[in-house]
C-alpha cells in the first residue's frame, strides 16, 4: 500500500513538473505571439498610412494576419485541450491518491477491530480454559466422594443383609 502511495506521489510530482514546463512554453509562445501581433499591427498601420503600397500587398498582409490569427487560435485550442487533459490527469492522480488514503485508513481500522476481537477471543478462551479446569477438578472430587459413598452404602447393605439373614435364622429357631 505504501508502494502504491509512493508511486502515486511520484506520478503527481512528474505531472506537476510537466505542467510547469508546459506553462513556461505556453508563456513564451504567448509572448512571441503578442510580439508578432504587435509587429503585424505596426505593419498594418504602415500599410494603411502608406499610399505607396499596392492593393496586392495589403491583401497579402491581411491574409498573413488571418493565417497567423488562425494558427494562434488553433494553437490556443490545442493548449486548452492539453491543459484540460493535464488537469484531468492531475485530478485522476489526486483521486487515486485519496482513494488509497481512504483504503489505508480503512485497513488500519479493520486491523484495530481484528486486534480487539482477537483480544476478546483470547480472554474468552482463557476464561473457558479456567472454567474447564475448575469443572474437571470438581468432577474428580465428586467422583472420589461418590466412590466413598458407594463403598459405605455397599458396606451398609452387606451389614443389613447379614442382619436380615441373622434375624431370619433367629426367627426360624424361635418358631421351631
Amino acid at each position: 500500500m505504501e508502494d502504491k502511495l509512493s508511486s502515486l506521489q511520484q506520478e503527481l510530482e512528474q505531472i506537476k513538473t510537466k505542467y510547469q514546463e508546459l506553462q513556461q512554453v505556453f508563456d513564451r509562445e504567448r509572448a512571441a505571439w503578442a510580439d508578432d501581433r504587435k509587429l503585424l499591427e505596426g505593419t498594418i498601420v504602415d500599410m494603411s498610412t502608406s499610399e505607396k503600397h499596392s492593393e496586392e500587398n495589403k491583401n497579402k498582409w491581411e491574409q498573413d494576419l488571418k493565417a497567423q490569427e488562425q494558427r494562434a487560435r488553433v494553437c490556443y485550442r490545442e493548449r486548452i485541450n492539453y491543459w484540460t487533459q493535464i488537469n484531468l490527469s492531475c485530478q485522476t492522480a489526486e483521486d487515486r491518491y485519496s482513494n488509497e488514503l481512504v483504503a489505508h485508513a480503512e485497513s488500519i481500522q479493520t486491523i484495530e477491530t481484528l486486534r480487539k476481537d482477537l483480544s476478546i477471543a483470547q480472554s474468552a478462551a482463557r476464561d473457558s480454559s479456567t472454567a474447564a479446569e475448575t469443572a474437571q477438578a470438581k468432577l474428580a472430587a465428586s467422583e472420589s466422594s461418590w466412590k466413598h459413598q458407594k463403598e459405605a452404602l455397599d458396606k451398609e447393605i452387606t451389614d443389613l443383609n447379614t442382619r436380615r439373614v441373622f434375624m431370619y435364622k433367629l426367627e426360624v429357631q424361635c418358631s421351631s
